[in-house]
């Protein structure tokens, strides 16, 4: 779940895609940090990522694997598959900050109210100047 607006930061760096980057909450008042980036597909490149970090590891360890034993046409095709994984890797490793720029926004809030994500970004698009008219994206 995202926003979809061109908002343009003070530093001249132009974001459509925005998402909440984290959320603290304080008796009536909620920090919001908006992560923007230039388009969707950087936050889809970040979250492969995330989901590639997380495959690392084991990888590491089956190359070590394959990489010991005598190797076959079948060990030789997986250690290519698992190289290439660890070329892409490298290559979104490159990227230094996936976000373009960063927003911090107050938002008064009744806490006894059903707060969910969708709820918090109908509120930043419909209250919050830098996001109003923002349309809502899955």
């Amino acid at each position: 779940m995202a926003l979809f607006k061109k908002i343009k930061s003070d530093n001249g760096i132009t974001g459509t895609y925005h998402r909440i980057g984290s959320i603290t909450k304080n008796h009536s008042e909620m920090s919001v940090e908006v992560e923007s980036y230039a388009d969707s597909t950087y936050r889809e490149q970040e979250k492969e990522l995330l989901s590639l970090a997380s495959r690392k590891d084991d990888l590491i360890s089956r190359l070590s694997i394959l990489t010991g034993s005598p190797i076959t046409e079948e060990s030789q095709q997986e250690i290519d598959e698992i190289n290439a994984f660890f070329d892409h890797y490298q290559e979104l490793c490159k990227i230094k900050d996936f976000c373009a720029f960063k927003t911090n926004v107050s938002l008064d809030w009744d806490f006894g109210e059903t707060i969910s994500f969708e709820t918090i970004y109908k509120e930043l698009a419909e209250t919050e100047t830098i996001f109003s008219g923002a349309e809502l994206a899955e």
